[in-house]
């Protein structure tokens, strides 16, 4: 009896088509976490892998390594250890799991193998090793786990699909499908599902393709609470994106109601991913509960969300409850690279480097949407990836008027409108606390301006204020507790960086990482009926070099439960930020204006001054989350 019927007959299924219905009809069980003695074979520690002798442990580990960070000769050598010694092991369960777990290492080293220069004889060698330690397990299923002979019938797949061989592949990939459904893993249902779809877009069979990512889709939602936050965005992207793109490309030819629905598929696929990608920078779930916004209740407002491909930028629209697809070709340019090139351009006041780049941009993002802009929108939002929350979107150039982004319509940014409720603050009834670093602080400049800063707030909207030696972390929390507030400023140097517990605020008497700052303005029992509606940190920036750093801006309004913040993607000189945060002030309190039009006329405001005419002084000021 082959291995694959030996398979069959262990986990009981009639077929595919019985899993399939499986997953369909019912929803999947949460599972716990994947280190629950099932091994994945490519679990980064040794907690998470089998528990084979400590030799043989050593050995894998080894050859992991040397694969991660190859050198030819420690790559050899770690691969003849472990075949050395997986020579001598028995069909013992460990050594059924060693033998997949190795079996991944080579697989990863003939993808880098095709990926170089190496010919075509080496990685074909290192395939075949990796076929056959598969096969071995799977000549024991009777003994095999079923998690674990899943997990090697999907990287034969795996396997067979770098070759011409599709029908293989997809024999394969669905005996591991079954597995995991007939187990309820919801993990491995969406990662064989991904792969089916991959293996069935090669085939030419695009709806089919859809049907399996929507049923990993279906499976991701199974996962959320199961799953580490990093682990769980890695299996976000080989989901959301591919359906996405698929979606996309098999929606020619569709009008009416059927293109809305397909476009609004899209933009859920989207706005989940955006959740994911929040969800791993705090490293938690929390963020997942936010009430959701449709377009419906968003007035004068067009939303776009603009995704990269390869080959082109896809934007779908949004204006007056309907949504739109705008294609942009890119083929040939690095769309990350000019943003690079962008950002350095403008953080140099003395030239206009930046103006190809902005002409780019706005020819990609700004251009395809005009006649939407045209019917009476006022403010134009951006929903973008997370490497872009990083784009200064006010200095975006028109070369056809010679006008920047923000003379032509207010701007704003959110990562997604799922984590965003747009509503007007009610000026009748605004409390302010107002913090400010006026001590000098080891380490970090002096904010000579500060002071000034603080007054022009306290005038407009009047409040507390807590600075000096005062403006302790304690202090801070106890404010904020004792009673409700709709705005919090607070101008102190900050930094965003790549991950939020390496983003702080320097308070008087130290550092608060992100995570913390959030937790201590989180709603309250007063929050529960008053929200924070504003969140104002003038004197902070996102660290040097890093996109997805802006996600802080983002995220500690989110985290805190502030609807918006207002926040700056790079330092400029503290008398540019405060009369850019005082005009701000001005044309919000007068009750005409939204959050993101006050911001657009103090940016406006500054950029009519000569001194301040360049788009380093004016330009990294963002206004987040909700704009109305």
């Amino acid at each position: 009896m082959s291995s694959r019927t030996q398979t069959g007959r262990m986990i009981r299924m009639a077929g595919l088509v019985t899993a399939l219905a499986i997953l369909s009809a019912a929803p999947l069980a949460h599972t716990a976490p994947l280190a629950n003695k099932r091994v994945e074979a490519e679990a980064t520690s040794s907690s998470e892998r089998p528990n084979p002798p400590m030799a043989l442990s050593t050995a894998l580990n080894r050859a992991r390594r040397a694969v991660e960070a190859p050198e030819k000769d420690d790559v050899d050598e770690a691969f003849a250890y472990a075949r050395q010694l997986l020579e001598v092991r028995s069909d013992d369960p460990a050594s059924h799991e060693a033998r997949v777990h190795f079996a991944r290492t080579l697989d990863k080293w003939a993808v880098l193998l095709r990926s170089s220069s190496a010919p075509p004889e080496q990685w074909a060698a290192i395939e075949r090793e990796a076929l056959s330690l598969l096969d071995q397990t799977l000549a024991g299923a009777s003994e095999v786990d079923p998690r674990l002979a899943s997990f090697a019938h999907g990287y034969r797949a795996g396997l067979h699909l770098r070759q011409p061989d599709l029908a293989s592949a997809l024999a394969e990939n669905d005996r591991a499908l079954m597995a995991a459904i007939a187990l309820r893993q919801p993990d491995l249902v969406v990662r064989w599902s991904s792969q089916r779809a991959r293996a069935l877009s090669r085939a030419g069979r695009p709806k089919g393709a859809i049907d399996a990512l929507r049923r990993a889709r279906s499976a991701m939602r199974e996962t959320r609470e199961s799953l580490a936050a990093d682990r769980y965005l890695a299996l976000a992207r080989t989901v959301h994106l591919p359906l996405a793109d698929l979606l996309l490309s098999d929606s020619d030819g569709l009008e009416g109601p059927a293109l809305q629905g397909r476009l609004l598929e899209v933009q859920d696929a989207l706005e989940e991913l955006r959740v994911a990608e929040l969800t791993d920078f705090f490293g938690t779930a929390c963020l997942a509960t936010r009430s959701r916004s449709r377009l419906v209740s968003i007035p004068r407002s067009v939303v776009i969300y603009p995704v990269v491909f390869p080959d082109r930028i896809e934007i779908i629209a949004g204006k007056d409850e309907r949504l739109h697809r705008r294609t942009v070709d890119i083929a040939g340019l690095d769309v990350l690279e000019e943003l690079h090139l962008f950002r350095r351009g403008l953080e140099d006041p003395t030239r206009s480097r930046y103006r190809v780049s902005a002409e780019r941009f706005y020819d990609w993002l700004v251009r395809p949407v005009h006649d939407l802009l045209a019917e009476g929108a006022d403010t134009l939002v951006f929903v973008p990836m997370a490497e872009w929350m990083g784009l200064p979107v006010a200095a975006l150039w028109n070369a056809e008027s010679r006008r920047f982004l923000v003379e032509e319509i207010a701007v704003a940014i959110t990562p997604g409108l799922e984590l965003t409720d747009p509503s007007p603050i009610d000026l009748e009834r605004v409390e302010s606390l107002v913090v400010g670093l006026t001590t000098p602080v080891p380490g970090f400049p002096d904010l000579a301006m500060v002071e000034q800063e603080i007054a022009h707030v306290l005038a407009t909207f009047p409040g507390q204020r807590l600075d000096g030696a005062a403006f302790t972390v304690d202090t801070l929390e106890r404010s904020l507790s004792e009673q409700p507030f709709d705005v919090l400023h607070i101008a102190s140097h900050g930094v965003f960086d790549e991950r939020s517990d390496q983003s702080f605020l320097v308070t008087s008497d130290g550092r608060v990482s992100l995570e913390r700052l959030g937790e201590i303005i989180r709603p309250s029992q007063f929050r529960r009926r008053r929200p924070l509606k504003l969140l104002v940190l003038s004197a902070c920036s996102t660290a040097a070099g890093s996109e997805r750093a802006a996600f802080g801006l983002a995220g500690v309004a989110i985290q805190s439960g502030a609807e918006s913040a207002l926040a700056s993607l790079w330092r400029v000189s503290d008398q540019a930020t405060t009369r850019l945060i005082s005009k701000f002030y001005a044309e919000l309190s007068s009750g005409r204006v939204s959050r993101a039009e006050a911001l657009r006329r103090a940016q406006l405001e500054l950029r009519d001054d000569p001194s301040f005419s360049h788009p380093f002084f004016w330009a990294p000021f963002l206004m987040i989350n909700s704009w109305l």
